[in-house]
């Protein structure tokens, strides 16, 4: 189910490149590392969901404490790298294709 949900959104986005012409390997090499992003992020979100906002962790010398789960902080970083990347394909607006001139939806 990850692997075709993550196939899905870079056929996706390549579709999207080859209608603005934007054919390298580059630009392809870019939407896998947005994938692997993508993939990264919702495994960080698992482990939100496995272990919660707060963790419990114990210190070297044995005491136990809850802190923020690091998890949290790194998909936040992930998420806006991968805007980042889309903004540099110029893929944050979807690219419309056959649309004609009297198509106003």
């Amino acid at each position: 189910m990850k692997k075709a949900r993550v196939d899905s959104i870079r056929e996706d986005l390549i579709n999207q490149l080859e209608l603005k012409g934007m054919h390298h390997s580059y630009y392809r090499d870019m939407v896998d590392q947005y994938c692997d992003y993508f993939e990264m992020k919702n495994d960080l979100m698992e482990d939100v969901k496995k272990k919660g906002v707060r963790v419990e962790v114990t210190s070297g010398n044995g005491f136990t404490t809850s802190k923020d789960n690091g998890s949290i902080m790194l998909s936040i970083k992930v998420t806006q790298t991968m805007l980042k990347i889309l903004n540099d394909l110029g893929l944050r607006e979807p690219v419309m294709s056959d649309v004609s001139e009297d198509d106003y939806l």
